[in-house]
Order: structure tokens, then C-alpha cells, then sequence
């Protein structure tokens, strides 16, 4: 009766035990919410020597059976002040834990973005380092082939003159050669021309000495007759 708060007579003991609820409304005992004023009191009975279900069990068996419930509330009451505070530590370290948890899961999450974003940015460097050295490997291409046009301008400038000096060659020859001849003989004439021409790809003294020589074999061969004189003054 005082666990259910009512009063601990006979009369109202009996009147509970009447109800057809009674075993289900026992069954369903809000035991987790005990006050310590009952729990003291019912320790109090459950101290005493003779509030044992083996003796009351001599005089009734349903009393017997509400003694071990009685006894089990009282028992279930202490050890629930014990264990309830460290349920509720558990629950709270449980709880932290899981916080723990989820910010661990957000920080591996946002470890591997980052690390696809830095894997990203690398392959853009490497990228990018590869055009760089494309573009050096370019511009160093494009200065040797600058470098080699200049000394080709430069050769061309210097075979530019060389050829119009030939041609200032070739024309004194052609205007003796004409002097002489009404009609000019341009078989003599060609040959003429491409000794002059193929002999400037060697020194100057060598060239003339050439001229003179191939002038020399068509006087001979009696293609020419243009005074030699004329032909050496050049």
C-alpha cells in the first residue's frame, strides 16, 4: 500500500487486492520513480526479521507473493539510486561520443574534398609545368632559328654582293664579247656565262684564274675570238 500511496490498513489493503487490475496495475509499477521517503519506509519493513516471504508464506500465499514484490521494489529501488547516475554519465558520454563521432565523419569528409581538391590542383600544376617547359622548349627553338636566319640574312647580304659583282662581270664580258661579234654564237655564250657563274663559289684569285683558263680553251677551240686582252682587263 505504500508504494502505491494509499494507506497502510487492512480495510484498504483488501479493497486493492479486490480489484481485477490489481496484478496488471503491479505489473506495470512506475518503479523508476520511487520516492526516497517510500523507499526508506518500505526499508524499514523489509528490515524487520519476521517480513520474510518464507514466514509469511505460512499464513498466505498472496501474501507471500506481495512480500517478494515488496522486498523486489525496495532492492530494485537502492540499486537503481546507484546505477541510474552512472546510466545517465553513460548516456551523456554516449551522447558526447556520438558528437564526436559525426564531427570525425565531417572532418573525414572534408579531408578527402580537400584532398581531391589539392590532387586537382596538382594535376593542374603538372599540367601547367608542361606548357611552361613546352614554352621554353618553343622559345629556345625560336631563338636558334632566329639565331640562324640572322647568319643566313647575314650570308645571303654577302652572297647579294658577290652575285652583282658577277653580274657586273658578266655584263663587261657579254658588251666585249658583243663589240666583236653581230651575231652572237649563244652556245659559246652560255657556256661562257656558267663558268663565270659556278666559278664564284671559290676565292677570287682562284675564280680568275678559272675565267682566264676557260676563255683561253674557247680561243683555242677558235669558239671566241675576242682579243684576250680585253677579257683579262677584267
Amino acid at each position: 500500500m505504500i508504494l502505491r500511496g494509499s494507506e497502510p490498513t487492512w480495510a484498504e489493503a483488501k479493497r486493492q487486492l479486490g480489484e481485477s487490475t490489481f496484478i496488471k496495475q503491479l505489473m506495470n509499477f512506475d518503479k523508476d520513480n520511487i520516492s526516497d521517503r517510500v523507499l526508506k519506509k518500505i526499508g524499514s519493513y523489509c528490515s524487520q526479521s519476521d517480513f520474510q516471504p518464507d514466514i509469511i508464506g505460512r499464513v498466505s500465499g498472496a501474501a507471500k507473493s506481495l512480500c517478494m514484490w515488496v522486498r523486489a521494489m525496495e532492492v530494485y529501488g537502492r540499486v537503481y539510486r546507484v546505477v541510474e547516475p552512472k546510466k545517465q554519465r553513460l548516456n551523456a558520454a554516449m551522447s558526447q561520443f556520438k558528437e564526436k563521432q559525426d564531427a570525425l565523419a565531417d572532418a573525414k569528409a572534408k579531408l578527402a574534398e580537400i584532398e581531391a581538391k589539392m590532387a586537382e590542383l596538382k594535376q593542374q600544376y603538372d599540367e601547367k609545368l608542361a606548357q611552361k617547359e613546352e614554352l621554353k622548349r618553343k622559345a629556345e627553338y625560336t631563338e636558334l632559328m632566329l639565331e640562324l636566319a640572322t647568319k643566313l640574312m647575314s650570308g645571303l647580304a654577302g652572297e647579294k654582293e658577290r652575285w652583282q659583282e658577277t653580274v657586273k662581270v658578266s655584263e663587261s664580258i657579254l658588251s666585249i664579247y658583243l663589240e666583236e661579234y653581230e651575231e652572237t654564237p649563244w652556245e659559246a655564250l652560255k657556256y661562257l656565262i656558267a663558268g663565270i657563274s659556278y666559278g664564284g663559289h671559290v676565292t677570287d684569285d682562284w675564280d680568275r684564274r678559272l675565267l682566264m683558263t676557260y676563255v683561253s680553251d674557247l680561243f683555242q677551240d677558235q669558239v671566241l675570238s675576242v682579243p684576250f686582252y680585253k677579257l683579262y682587263l677584267l
